[in-house]
């Protein structure tokens, strides 16, 4: 199969055409030919490296303008686009995650193009809110495209394509990514920024390595904090359950100069009376209102065989 017009040009303007296209379609293309593949690959990776130190540099910028005293920074007309930041860098840190090492390994590129031309859109409308000082209109609206592209993206990686990879060793004549600066002239995305070295990739990559190690023992320690506290939780149930068993039998002893003396044994006959109360000068309202509380003690106590006798 012959070579393209296209194709046959040289490479630094063959790729100089191919940044006009959105990198969604730049994703696409890689079907035509090795030619269209492998410019592809470089720009969409070049690209996602460019995305995360972008994002490091706005959220930077915007943390120097914000005030130091949380008190102040919930006002503040910039806080809800730090935190629009926040949520794209998380994004984007699983995204490292999930196509680090390939990129690495030149085992795959940076697929997903959609997730690039969402991000690239969110962070130019968030550069536009600080450049004005003014709130974002509504942060979960902004957001919520490049949440679902980029759940989508990992989740269709991890289960289709990631297992049918096999690793290759990177060859340091060989990079996974454009030496040269691949910045889309339409691209919402500032035009002068320089693509990371093949240090600084591996020094990105193994910073998103550690932060999935600290991550994972961060789940396990408050997963064993979990399980100790419902372990206390269950402790103190059961304590309380014993104590509200012996509350009302206590009651009962301090309560005696309340009342009559009341002796009952189950089947051994009716109880042999009664005696006059302490307080001799005790009005029969006062002494009806002992028998209704002795009456009410000995019905919840007396259920649950804990009370024989009383003595006086």
């Amino acid at each position: 199969m012959s070579e393209s017009p296209v194709e046959r040009l040289p490479t630094e303007l063959f790729h100089k055409i191919l940044q006009f296209l959105s990198y969604e379609t730049l994703s696409n293309i890689r079907l035509v030919s090795k030619s269209f593949d492998a410019a592809a690959k470089c720009i969409l990776n070049a690209a996602f490296f460019r995305l995360t130190g972008e994002l490091e540099t706005a959220m930077s910028n915007v943390k120097k303008l914000l005030p130091k005293r949380e008190s102040r920074r919930r006002y503040h007309p910039l806080n809800r686009v730090s935190e629009a930041y926040s949520s794209l860098e998380t994004r984007c840190a699983l995204l490292g995650m999930t196509f680090g090492k390939h990129i690495v390994n030149d085992t795959c590129c940076f697929i997903a193009g959609k997730v690039l031309d969402e991000a690239y859109s969110v962070l130019h409308t968030l550069n536009n809110c600080v450049k004005h000082n003014e709130k974002p209109k509504e942060t979960q609206e902004l957001l919520r495209d490049i949440r679902d592209y980029s759940s989508m993206a990992i989740e269709y990686f991890d289960e289709t394509i990631s297992p049918s990879l096999t690793r290759k060793h990177p060859s340091p004549l060989r990079p996974t990514y454009c030496s040269t600066d691949y910045v889309k002239p339409n691209s919402p995305s500032t035009s002068n920024v320089n693509i990371p070295t093949s240090d600084s990739v591996l020094t990105d990559v193994s910073k998103l390595m550690e932060w999935r190690k600290w991550a994972e023992e961060k789940m396990k320690w408050q997963e064993r904090r979990i399980n100790e506290q419902n372990m206390l939780i269950n402790d103190i149930i059961d304590f309380m359950r014993e104590v509200s068993q012996k509350i009302p039998l206590e009651n009962m002893k301090n309560w005696k100069y309340l009342s009559v003396q009341r002796t009952f044994v189950p089947g051994a006959g009716p109880s042999p009376g009664r005696t006059e109360s302490i307080d001799t000068a005790a009005s029969s309202s006062r002494k009806r209102k002992a028998d209704i509380v002795l009456d009410h003690l000995y019905k919840n106590t007396s259920s649950s065989g804990k009370l024989r006798y009383m003595e006086r």
